[in-house]
């Protein structure tokens, strides 16, 4: 693992043994959330290292975020991210439990939040050996009904929640987000190229919102190279 990430345009991302790296996904979530979100006032749970709320800040100005982790090294490690960019004025790192967020945050106070959350349910396949990576692939510590429980707290009236996750658990996602005021509104399969199967999709949910669902794959690449879409996430 590479402890300090070029993410381009001059920024960086210092991500240090004990905390999960980054990974494509988060790159991902960023762009969708950057490309869709409105209102200047975001939350990022879960938020790692700060890679989601550093990469949307470097897409847009006029953002300012709140990241929330229960991992004391993650949380260290995103505020030294948003030093290190030049972005203290613009990211607050608050380390705490998303099943206590309203102890946290207050009520309705965001345009939008981001989360990218564990994804396997805690006791399924094999558990990682060492805990940070346990904590962040497994729900250990919090579920998918938890994140989006809390969003649904954070989020005002017309707010957007970003999320990704497995496509296995698509429905129950989606399912979580209505029963929680969050309308589904936007899904976007991560295709490797057309035709094929993905493995994770990108949702964004609107609290109090309505009518249909749209469901736009994104495509990764076509013919052996980046589609353009890809490439201007990734920058290449």
């Amino acid at each position: 693992m590479k402890e300090t990430v070029d993410l381009g345009g001059g920024y960086a991302l210092f991500q240090p043994e004990g905390v999960y790296p980054c990974g494509s996904d988060a790159v991902l979530l960023a762009a969708f959330a950057a490309e869709h979100g409105e209102g200047g006032r975001f939350c990022d749970l879960c938020c790692g290292s700060g890679v989601v709320a550093v990469l949307v800040c470097k897409r847009r100005s006029g953002v300012s975020f709140a990241a929330v982790d229960i991992s004391r090294k993650a949380c260290e490690t995103a505020a030294k991210n948003a030093e290190v960019n030049g972005l203290n004025d613009r990211i607050s790192v608050t380390e705490g439990d998303v099943k206590e967020v309203d102890k946290l945050l207050k009520k309705a106070a965001f345009d939008c939040v981001t989360v990218n959350p564990p994804y396997m349910k805690a006791g399924s396949g094999r558990p990682p050996a060492d805990e940070p990576t346990r904590i962040a692939v497994q729900e250990t510590l919090c579920t998918a009904a938890d994140v989006i429980r809390a969003s649904a707290y954070l989020l005002r009236e017309g707010g957007s929640l970003f999320l990704v996750h497995r496509e296995e658990r698509r429905e129950e996602i989606l399912s979580l987000m209505c029963e929680n005021g969050l309308c589904p509104k936007l899904i976007r399969p991560v295709l490797p190229e057309a035709g094929a199967k993905g493995k994770v999709f990108l949702a964004r949910a609107v609290k109090g919102g309505s009518g249909e669902l749209e469901e736009k794959p994104l495509i990764l690449c076509e013919n052996g190279a980046y589609t353009a879409e890809t490439a201007q996430i990734y920058g290449v």
